[in-house]
């Protein structure tokens, strides 16, 4: 017996080390639980209560507020209409709150669930049954930047102005709020993730929550890709208008470059060095001239700029030419890719 217990002692003292290992792994598991369902739920109540607050505080006042922006309007040469309103709130806020508002509530039911792995289950379970309804985020995640330029033109008009002052916290901007939505979408993968960690590999609901995560993660790509097109569109719209719109570029060109099937690829500011043997009366640009280059899927904008006019603090672009995709090309495009710098803006000499 004796001899038995002693070859059985090094057994046994390593069944109790493998038990007291496998207590505190559990121990860290069930606490790296409780702490994902915490954040979920705190960070979700923060979120409801931001978007509470742009529908019911924000909105109302501003709305409140029209009748007086109107009356700004009439005499104020650089500001924007009061239907400029519209675009700071988008129309999907609404139905967000309601949807966030079920999903903290299914939240909160999980956060009752006295064991851990449940907890996690519920909690990935209630996040992924809303991943459909996410969709209602691409069409705001796409104006957004226009919103941004809204809440900046009403800033220029007093009573507009006045009625954010008044509720506006310190250091907590409109502008700030406007972004939560954005930056919550890219939010809800991460908390999937971390979930999924959590949970038992090969079982039902860590099967299920994958399905949810890559479904969240296919709508996010789609998000973004919407979004670059949306802020490409918009960057087009202001170059046109920057450069004088139908009455500087031609009803022609500019119906080319607002078509639906034209899209902004790149621009990059540019030296244009014209070769005097490559039809230089059609560029018209001497040589070793500041220029922009913008890039289309339906050909080249060619614009220089004029150190003698300024815009938005910078000199002011000038149309020269478009170069169809497909039509004769103008100049080679080598010339055009030696990057330059602003041109230093110049006082008028008498």
């Amino acid at each position: 017996i004796e001899s038995l217990q002693r070859d059985a002692a090094p057994i046994l003292a390593d069944l109790r080390r493998r038990a007291s290992t496998i207590g505190r792994e559990s121990w860290h598991n069930a606490e790296q639980r409780g702490l994902t369902v915490h954040e979920v739920l705190s960070t979700e109540r923060a979120y409801l209560a931001d978007l509470t607050l742009l529908t019911k505080v924000y909105k109302p006042a501003l709305t409140a507020a029209v009748s007086g922006v109107a009356a700004d309007y009439r005499g104020h040469r650089d500001s924007v209409a009061p239907a400029e309103l519209n675009r700071i709130f988008h129309p999907s806020l609404d139905a967000l709150l309601e949807l966030h508002l079920e999903l903290l509530a299914r939240l909160e039911v999980a956060e009752t669930d006295a064991h851990a792995t449940s907890a996690a289950a519920a909690v990935g379970k209630a996040l992924g049954t809303i991943v459909p309804y996410l969709r209602l985020y691409a069409g705001y995640c796409a104006d957004y930047t226009q919103a941004v330029q809204a809440v900046q033109s009403v800033r220029q008009l007093p009573r507009a102005a006045a009625a954010l002052r008044g509720i506006e916290e310190p250091g907590r901007p409109l502008e700030s709020l406007l972004i939560k939505p954005v930056q919550r979408l890219c939010k809800y993968p991460l908390f999937l993730e971390a979930v999924l960690k959590l949970l038992p590999r090969g079982g039902a609901e860590h099967t299920e929550l994958e399905a949810s995560l890559r479904a969240l993660q296919r709508l996010n790509r789609e998000v973004n890709a919407k979004v670059l097109a949306a802020e490409r569109a918009a960057a087009l719209q202001e170059l046109v208008q920057e450069l004088g719109g139908v009455a500087k570029l031609g009803r022609a060109v500019v119906e080319v470059l607002l078509a639906l099937t034209c899209s902004l690829l790149v621009q990059r500011d540019v030296r244009l060095t014209v070769n005097l043997a490559d039809s230089p009366a059609e560029v018209g640009v001497p040589p070793h001239r500041p220029g922009h280059l913008a890039v289309l899927t339906s050909g080249l904008l060619l614009c220089r700029y004029d150190a003698w006019h300024t815009h938005g603090g910078r000199a002011r672009l000038n149309f020269k030419c478009f170069l169809p995709r497909d039509g004769p090309s103008a100049c080679s495009l080598e010339p055009l890719l030696m990057p330059a710098p602003f041109p230093p803006r110049q006082k008028r000499q008498r």
